[in-house]
């Protein structure tokens, strides 16, 4: 039974996400409440995983954080304001409050290598700053902000590596690497796909995929 209720939550979080995912205009009022109501049903989807598994602790209390982080950078992203460059720089400070907070959740699980996580943070910034360097359609402004998200995606996958090399719970520890990756993929995708619609839709669903994968983890742990 509470299987099926985890299975109906994470599949009601994925029809949410697509429907967020695929309407034509996000910056309506119908875009926006969508997408406030996928963030929503995430955060509550994380804190009835953490009920049900019994296991109210740092994973699962930094991870709701980052969950209500992320929410707050939707809504900023999905407002019509005049100044988009200043938008854009206070969306990029609540993700990167987010992902930080899913990283510190990662950690709680107190298996840090640190070759893993120095690694992760080179690897995934070196490859927003290569990002940064080709693509220009992406606003001055936000450059540092952008390089700043990629490195804290790397030190979501540095810790997550090093859960992998020696964790007593490895279900979870894959999850939350699989988590980080897709992090880094729907990061990367703002660069790589040019049409604006397309890049939305991806990067929307490789997400919402990657924070879904968080709240399992909880489940699991």
């Amino acid at each position: 039974m509470v299987i099926t209720s985890i299975a109906l939550l994470g599949s009601t979080c994925l029809i949410l996400t697509i429907l967020s995912a695929i309407i034509k205009d996000r910056h309506s009022l119908l875009g926006i409440m969508l997408s406030a109501l996928t963030s929503a049903f995430l955060l509550v989807f994380a804190m009835i995983a953490s009920n049900l598994s019994n296991s109210l602790n740092a994973l699962s209390l930094f991870i709701m954080i980052g969950l209500a982080l992320y929410m707050g950078s939707r809504l900023i992203e999905s407002s019509k304001v005049e100044n988009t460059n200043m938008q854009n720089i206070v969306s990029g400070l609540f993700k990167i409050l987010a992902l930080v907070a899913f990283a510190f959740a990662i950690f709680s699980l107190n298996v840090v290598n640190i070759f893993a996580t120095i690694g992760g943070v080179l690897i995934s910034a070196g490859i927003g700053l290569v990002l940064l360097a080709t693509n220009r359609n992406q606003a001055k402004s936000s450059d540092f902000i952008t390089f700043i998200i990629f490195a804290a995606i790397g030190l979501m996958i540095g810790f997550a590596v090093g859960n992998i090399l020696d964790s007593q719970n490895i279900i979870s520890a894959i999850l939350l690497l699989l988590s980080s990756l897709l992090f880094l993929a729907g990061q990367i995708s703002q660069y790589l796909i040019i049409n604006e619609t397309s890049r939305h839709v991806a990067t929307t669903i490789i997400m919402n995929a990657a924070m879904i994968m968080l709240v399992v983890a909880i489940f699991l742990y």
